[in-house]
């Protein structure tokens, strides 16, 4: 029987259907929760362990081989990749979808614990991520000055730009990419560290004691200060080593990584 014979033969049918579609659509307006970009977990974690100044053969050995067994362990895993380069080391796990994401993250966790003793005592940090569309900017702006480089003032947008928003109810997070601020690289003579019995331990100490002072001073500056900031290269003295002569000079060969900040384009 057709639709039209239906409606003509059997019109109080019809009507009951189309009011019972009504009603249904109703219901559903009312009890389903409308979102314009829906909370939604993916089933990915990221695991990056940082492990400076080594070799990829060596994080592989250390580091991803004692994870990749722990991890393989865990129930739902459907793929593990890995990466080993001379810095650092990242895992990648997918699992199936559907799963708790927060209770996977867990399992993730104890099994680090588990091995955490295997692995290399100066491995300071583990960073494990996950990743949901919550976490989706909503708002992305492109700040740009006619006759300014932009690329040398973080300062200025942080505190301009960055720091107001930051302050605005509801905003969770603030980022700011394209622009950082300016580091100071030391960089050492592995053959002249040597020669001079230069204690590194004791430089990094004494650089990160000078730049907690600096840090210090530039807060205290900033509460007076309305103009922007800039930052600056500085360079440090050192002690004399052990035999009391110089320290070896800074050439090249990266072991140590500062950030230092000025406040109003003077040294401090």
């Amino acid at each position: 029987m057709r639709l039209a014979e239906l409606s003509v033969h059997r019109p109080v049918t019809v009507f009951m259907g189309l009011v019972s579609l009504v009603v249904l659509g109703g219901v559903a307006v009312t009890r389903l929760p409308l979102a314009f970009l829906p909370t939604v977990d993916a089933p990915f974690i990221s695991i990056a362990v940082p492990y400076p100044n080594s070799s990829p053969s060596q994080v592989e050995r250390e580091i991803v081989k004692p994870l990749e067994e722990a991890l393989s362990t865990l129930s739902g895993v459907k793929k593990l990749t890995s990466t080993a380069n001379a810095d650092s080391a990242q895992i990648n796990l997918e699992f199936s979808w559907g799963q708790s994401i927060d209770i996977v993250r867990l399992k993730v966790g104890e099994k680090i614990d588990q091995i955490r003793k295997d692995l290399p005592a100066d491995v300071e940090r583990i960073n494990v991520q996950t990743f949901n569309t919550a976490q989706i900017p909503v708002v992305e702006a492109r700040v740009s000055a006619p006759g300014l480089d932009l690329s040398r003032n973080y300062d200025l947008l942080e505190q301009r730009v960055v720091n107001p928003i930051r302050r605005i109810p509801g905003v969770a997070r603030v980022e700011l990419n394209g622009v950082a601020p300016r580091e100071v690289k030391v960089d050492l003579i592995l053959d002249r560290v040597k020669s001079h019995r230069l204690d590194i331990g004791a430089y990094l100490s004494q650089q990160e004691q000078g730049l907690r002072a600096l840090d210090g001073i530039s807060a205290n500056a900033h509460e007076g200060e309305s103009e922007s900031n800039s930052t600056q290269e500085i360079s440090f003295e050192s002690a004399a080593a052990g035999d009391g002569n110089p320290p070896p000079n800074i050439a090249a060969s990266a072991t140590l990584s500062s950030t230092v900040w000025c406040a109003n384009g003077r040294g401090i």
